[in-house]
């Protein structure tokens, strides 16, 4: 099984959504095929992007099944500074609670718990499918269920930048509100309310598949039984939650953002129509070799709204494990930014998002000639 369908509102289960806009035949997997040869075998889908009209909720249906999305790793949040900044700055926060057994939930790379246990003497848990870390960390290689059994004896229940990835975040809440009284989830997501206003290209999708902001979250908190302790945003790309298990909580009626949502993503839609319109008018009078940077959601979606890669030499990402592979999804092949320093007066389509600056400043440490579509 390919697709499941997700008909109802996530927050208020109501069958209620309006479509707002379908991208057609998107690619299903976010990042680099193991061949190099013809895309034909790469699989597609609609991505479809509704909202519900009693809350508000924008969210992607159909789903894609977790076997295809995450059939592979495709090293999320492992390169780059704003990635070790961000690591860092989340255990520092964690730390404030003094935790003494941790469970992590959905560790991916094994990035985070490498780094607060080089530091700290702690007993840690990942519980995911993919992730690799060291030996310092026990790892149950599965996803995290409804049925997954909570350990008592945890103190602290963590996951970072996985909310947003979790298909049924109501029910993901209520089986964490299982565990005992006093115990700790802490928590980061991603600023997508602030990566829809500023347009970035990979702020939903098939990954990212619901509006994972501050009032819905606080929502299915509070009505869990979790009671804030505190935030933390880092910087505009992420927020830090830090909540408890606390009994007898009053209820807190559902937002019902319908218009401001609407609105915000209608926005979205049009300056990305008017994006891919000024990026082809510019390659077709271009004669400066052109690369697209990210082997990944970035260019994925730019390759979807309709780029025209006929123009494009090369997709280029600082992750060399998928350099010399091909973009899945299309006929582009990646290869290292170091390959820059061989032409003169480059042009780079980069539309990284939170990432631009930091990536605009590398490559230009590569090849000072390089100009930028940004």
């Amino acid at each position: 099984m390919i697709l499941i369908n997700r008909d109802n509102d996530i927050v208020t289960n109501n069958n209620d959504l309006e479509l707002l806009f379908t991208i057609k035949n998107f690619p299903v997997y976010y990042g680099c095929a193991d061949d190099c040869f013809s895309p034909d075998n790469d699989i597609h889908c609609d991505l479809n992007f509704y909202i519900s009209k009693s809350s508000g909720m924008v969210q992607i249906n159909p789903l894609i099944s977790l076997d295809i999305l995450y059939g592979k790793n495709h090293s999320p949040g492992v390169v780059g500074k704003i990635w070790f900044d961000h690591h860092n700055q989340f255990c520092s926060f964690i730390s404030r609670y003094n935790p003494k057994k941790v469970y992590e939930i959905g560790g991916g790379s094994g990035t985070l718990a490498s780094t607060y246990v080089n530091t700290y003497n702690i007993d840690w848990t990942i519980i995911d499918p993919l992730s690799i870390t060291n030996k310092k960390v026990k790892v149950i290689n599965e996803f995290f269920t409804n049925k997954t059994e909570l350990e008592n004896d945890v103190d602290v229940f963590v996951n970072s930048h996985v909310l947003e990835h979790i298909y049924n975040p109501s029910e993901f809440f209520n089986h964490l509100s299982n565990i005992p009284m006093g115990k700790k989830l802490i928590f980061s997501v991603p600023n997508i309310q602030h990566g829809i206003e500023q347009k970035y290209t990979n702020a939903m999708g098939f990954e990212h598949t619901y509006f994972c902001t501050h009032e819905y979250i606080t929502y299915w908190l509070n009505n869990n039984g979790f009671r804030l302790l505190e935030t933390y945003d880092f910087l505009n790309h992420s927020r830090f939650y830090a909540t408890e298990k606390t009994e007898n909580l009053p209820a807190i009626e559902c937002p019902n953002l319908y218009e401001k949502n609407k609105k915000l993503f209608m926005e979205f839609i049009s300056f990305h129509r008017k994006n891919i319109q000024e990026l082809n008018q510019k390659l077709e009078s271009s004669v400066v070799p052109t690369f697209l940077f990210g082997g990944h959601i970035f260019s994925q979606f730019l390759v979807a709204m309709g780029l025209n890669t006929n123009r494009i030499d090369f997709v280029l990402d600082n992750n060399k494990d998928k350099n010399n592979h091909r973009l899945y999804g299309s006929n582009l092949i990646v290869k290292s930014p170091e390959i820059l320093s061989s032409y003169v007066n480059p042009q780079i389509i980069l539309q990284a998002g939170p990432y631009t600056d930091e990536i605009k400043d590398g490559l230009i440490n590569i090849n000072a000639t390089a100009t930028f579509l940004l």
